[in-house]
């Protein structure tokens, strides 16, 4: 069995199953408590941006669940998620430069964390999780702190679909991509 594949799948089931959740407006907190429960032990602060902590509650729970299902010790992998995760998008792109277990790529596949820059503000960001990827160059993802028009300012987790080369400088251009590559 290939226990990557298998995070990676977890990773996207995960992310829908969390669709929808909204927050209390401004970033307050969330009206479902459990996914609330699960973002303040991820680093949620009120009145932070959440979508890089969405990520990190998404890839962790996926962690856990598949370490539970198939009884193996994925501790490694996952802790490295709790030390390079911050809930800002940009230092944790560069927290990914050096890492044991993750990679950053530059074309998407089903599981990843998919990062962007703010072109209006070189200091922020976006992310979301990589749910299918489509042969003609768009991606679909799971994003929190988002809404449908895809700001990266709304109000819950969405399902947005993305161009994977998008880096026009109009708002947010992909940054990169980061996927799990071993376990051990």
């Amino acid at each position: 069995m290939d226990v990557v594949k298998e995070i990676k799948k977890e990773i996207v089931v995960v992310a829908e199953k969390y669709l929808g959740v909204k927050e209390i407006p401004p970033n307050q907190g969330f009206y479902n408590k459990a996914f609330e429960a699960r973002a303040r032990r991820a680093g949620f602060v009120k009145g932070y941006a959440w979508c890089m902590i969405a990520c990190k509650v998404i890839v962790t729970e996926a962690i856990e669940n598949i370490q539970e299902r198939l009884g193996i010790d994925l501790s490694l992998a996952g802790a490295e998620i709790e030390k390079k995760i911050t809930p800002s998008t940009i230092y944790t792109w560069g927290n990914f430069r050096q890492s044991l277990y993750w990679e950053r790529v530059e074309k998407p596949q089903a599981g990843d964390i998919v990062i962007f820059v703010n072109t209006h503000s070189r200091g922020t960001g976006h992310a979301g999780i990589v749910c299918r990827v489509h042969p003609n160059g768009y991606f679909e993802s799971v994003e929190g702190n988002s809404n449908t028009t895809g700001s990266r300012e709304g109000t819950e987790m969405v399902r947005k679909t993305r161009l994977a080369t998008d880096t026009d400088g109009k708002g947010l251009d992909v940054l990169g991509f980061v996927r799990l590559k071993k376990i051990a």
